[in-house]
This record gives C-alpha cells, structure tokens and sequence, in this order.
C-alpha cells in the first residue's frame, strides 16, 4: 500500500498533487499522522527536482505542522525549488486543505556523486511511496 501520489509539473516548475488519506494514515481518529504530512512533503520536494532533471536524497527536512489535516478530506501539495548550488538543492514545500495552509516544509536536498540520470523516474508518473 502507497499513497498514490501522481505529480503535474506546473508552469512555473513546481509540482502538485492531490491526496485523500484514509483511516488507516490517522494518528487520533479522523486526522492525518504528521509521519504522513512530513512523507507528502518530502516526496513533493523530490519530484520537484525531477522537474528540473535532478536527483537527490533528502539531506534535511525542517517542518511547521500549522492546524491538523483532516485525513478523508482532499488535500494539495506543491513543491518547488529555492536556490541551487553545484549538488546541494534547497526546497520549499506546502500542505493546502480547503484553501488554508496547514503545513509546510524546507528541505536540504544533495545529489549523489555519480550519475544516476537512468534511476530518475518520471515527474509525473505514479510514485510507490
């Protein structure tokens, strides 16, 4: 079982998706475990840098949880790219749920120091994740 994310590259580079969790990703019965925002968040930060052709491992990850996330209620998040340098790549994210932000996140992206071009999967394909 993943979470079934399925990213669009939006005009200016960023990334969205949609997501409608399930009882089974709740910490207290009808909210969203904040393991799975930081997850949603962390994979948006990634396959933005897909959309720039780049690969890279979640160096840091620095989170604000701002209100509870209704876990059956459709949620969006979008990611995009901050400020790159040589291998290290810094990213913004955020969780939007009936229009009000509730979470977000920066994270610290580095790419590996080999060339991975044929491990980078697509932007927009499904993730297992």
């Amino acid at each position: 079982m993943g979470l079934e994310l399925e990213f669009t590259q939006e005009p200016d580079r960023s990334v969205s998706s949609s997501f409608r969790g399930s009882e089974v990703f709740e910490s207290w019965p009808g909210l969203l475990h904040g393991g799975v925002i930081a997850t949603l968040l962390d994979e948006a930060m990634g396959h933005c840098l897909l959309a720039y052709n780049k690969c890279g491992f979640t160096a840091e990850l620095t989170l604000r949880y701002l209100h509870p996330v209704a876990s059956r209620t459709p949620m969006m998040v979008r990611a995009w790219l901050l400020h790159s340098h040589r291998r290290l790549h810094l990213l913004r994210a955020e969780l939007r749920q009936n229009d009000r932000l509730k979470a977000t996140a920066l994270g610290t992206f580095i790419e590996p120091p080999f060339d991975n071009s044929a491990a980078k999967p697509s932007p927009t394909r499904k993730h297992p994740s």
